[in-house]
């Protein structure tokens, strides 16, 4: 697939916003996104992998509503078609800014490519004004070695 560098230029001005920001961030996400918390200078909520709505969806909203400020809030999500629902319902409760990522931080994140688009250097290359300093640290293989098992998988367990 060919990458269309206007978009991606596009996205990352996106993203810089986001960074730098001085309104509240939240990040709603599985633990393998967790550098996406200095990537973006975001607080990270954690659901599970798969079907989180089932048994966490009061919980996660619980803990969203503590982290937020009564100023206006940026909420991102990235937690499958539940993260719809989820912004759904805080919107009833708080004016923000709700933005459901999706997959778009997955291969930044955890070097594993989940939907088949770009290569992780060529990521790294665009986001490449924003990475923290500690990006590649060693502290994060975990992450690495997790995602080659558990990204990409939709099915049920």
């Amino acid at each position: 697939m060919i990458v269309d560098r206007d978009d991606w230029h596009d996205k990352l001005q996106i993203y810089k916003t986001i960074k730098y920001s001085n309104l509240n961030k939240i990040y709603v996400c599985n633990r393998l996104l967790q550098r996406i918390e200095i990537l973006l200078d975001t607080s990270i909520i954690e659901i599970g992998m798969r079907t989180w709505y089932r048994e966490e969806y009061e919980n996660i909203k619980q803990q969203i509503k503590e982290k937020m400020t009564d100023k206006c809030n940026i909420i991102l999500t990235s937690g499958g078609m539940a993260s719809k629902v989820l912004i759904a319902d805080l919107m009833l409760e708080k004016e923000g800014i709700y933005i459901d990522i999706g997959s778009a931080l997955d291969l930044i994140a955890s070097k594993k490519d989940s939907r088949g688009y770009m290569h992780y250097d060529e990521m790294k290359q665009y986001f490449s004004d924003i990475l923290p300093l500690d990006w590649e640290n060693d502290k994060y293989n975990h992450i690495f070695q997790d995602a080659q098992h558990q990204f990409g998988l939709h099915l049920l367990k």
